[in-house]
Formats: structure tokens, C-alpha cells, sequence
């Protein structure tokens, strides 16, 4: 026997009902089919992505890779937004402490490449706090920096493609370099405006950042390092050294 109309329509929404409490109590998401939660990534030592500042009024962007390699981006005293150099070495991390006695600092206030020793202290994923002495003048500056998850997205060439507006400086800068606009083409290939460079963009297999070779001048001087893109200001940041790290480039542009 057939159930009544009346019968089946209670039936049906006791059954809506039942669905839809089970939906919220999973989340919105389906019981069996939820999607699960990016997987955290481990990290070695002091690595990870952090920004703070120095007790000189300076704004940090601070990258420590898997290898314990620095590229720590400094700008100018009370002008965040202003890049004016970076600090590139190799260190070590054990036991929360970090230490780097062969950073390079190339400073672009006019300032060149200055032999710099770096000593921090850090906890995974949440700071990384210390000093850097410039050991030709024996100037020390402190910094507090805070751990950054956008260390955990994956990079991607079609992220970080296009063009930006900035400037190309080197060691011999006094107050930045020129204005150039550089385009990243979905392949990586590099290319810049009144400036004499080409290179080529590689996303990292660990960290949101990128592997870039530039290739200056005639004859061409090649330029390694690294290229991490903030996808909230759409600023792109390039530290650059070449082989015996006498000189090097700095690009800091926004996204057009």
C-alpha cells in the first residue's frame, strides 16, 4: 500500500532536515567527499619567510631557504615601502640559534657591497630575532621579524607572470637605480626595459620563491639568487649576486 500524500510530504521533510543539520555539522562540506586541508610543510632549521623591523626604523624581508642560505631585504629608515638593499650569505642553524660569518650586505644609499656577519636566534615557524654586524665599520643592527605561512604556498610561473614597475640597481647606486619595468613571460623568461639585462625565473621545489639568473652587460655578467613574490601588494623582490659577490642586482617592482 502506497503511503498518503500528506504521509509522504512529512516524510520527505524530515529528510531535508536530517540532511541538512549533517551538512553544517560537517562544515558545509559533504560527509564523505570533504575536501582535507593542505598539508603543512617541514621545515630545516631557521627556514621560512619573515618580516619585521630593526631598532634603525627599517622594514625586513626576511628568507632563510632549506640550506640555511639568507636573503634578508631591507628599506630605507622610516620608509617601508622603499627598498634599499639586501643581505645574501650562507649560515648554519642548530638548536635554534643561526649564525652567518660570510653575509654580504649590498647596499644601495651608496654604500657598495660591505662585509656583514649575521647571529640570530629562531623558533620554527614563528620568529626569528638577532643582529648584523657590518665588520668593516663594526655598526651593529638589531631586528624582530615574525614568520610568514605564505612561505607554505606552492610558487607557480603563471603567479608570478607579467610585468612590473620598479627599478634595476646595483652596487654603485646612491639612492636606488633606474626606473624599469621587467616582464616575467609564462615560460620564466626575463626581459627589462632601459636596462642591459636578460634572465629566466625557475619556482622552487621548497618555499614560495623562485630561482632567478640574470645576465647583465656586454660582455654579460651573470647575477644568481632569488625572487620572492607577495601576492597582497603584488610586489616582486630580486637579490642578485654574481660568483664572487663583488657586485650584485636588486629589483623591487609592483605588478601591473
Amino acid at each position: 500500500m502506497s503511503a498518503s500524500p500528506l504521509l509522504s510530504a512529512v516524510l520527505s521533510a524530515c529528510a531535508a532536515i536530517a540532511g541538512a543539520s549533517l551538512l553544517s555539522a560537517c562544515g558545509g562540506q559533504d560527509l564523505f567527499f570533504k575536501t582535507p586541508p593542505p598539508a603543512s610543510i617541514t621545515l630545516t632549521g631557521a627556514e621560512g619567510l619573515y618580516s619585521g623591523t630593526t631598532n634603525t626604523g627599517r622594514t625586513l624581508t626576511a628568507l632563510v631557504l632549506e640550506d640555511s642560505t639568507h636573503y634578508v631585504f631591507y628599506s630605507a629608515i622610516n620608509q617601508p615601502t622603499l627598498i634599499r638593499g639586501f643581505l645574501q650569505g650562507t649560515g648554519a642553524s642548530l638548536n635554534g640559534s643561526y649564525t652567518s660569518s660570510n653575509s654580504r650586505d649590498l647596499n644601495i644609499e651608496g654604500l657598495g657591497v660591505l662585509a656583514t656577519t649575521v647571529s640570530a636566534s629562531y623558533v620554527q615557524k614563528k620568529t626569528f630575532n638577532g643582529s648584523w654586524n657590518t665588520t668593516t665599520t663594526n655598526q651593529t643592527v638589531t631586528f624582530t621579524t615574525n614568520y610568514d605561512t605564505a612561505y607554505e604556498a606552492k610558487p607557480g610561473l603563471d603567479i608570478i607572470a607579467g610585468t612590473y614597475n620598479g627599478f634595476l640597481a646595483e652596487s654603485t647606486a646612491v639612492a636606488g637605480g633606474p626606473v624599469t619595468n621587467l616582464t616575467i613571460s609564462s615560460t620564466g623568461a626575463i626581459t627589462m626595459t632601459n636596462a642591459p639585462c636578460t634572465g629566466t625565473a625557475a619556482a622552487r621545489a621548497k618555499g614560495n620563491l623562485y630561482t632567478i639568473t640574470l645576465s647583465c652587460n656586454t660582455p654579460a655578467v651573470t647575477f644568481t639568487g632569488i625572487g620572492q613574490y607577495d601576492t597582497t601588494s603584488r610586489r616582486l623582490l630580486i637579490g642578485t649576486m654574481r660568483e664572487d659577490r663583488t657586485n650584485g642586482r636588486l629589483f623591487a617592482g609592483t605588478k601591473l
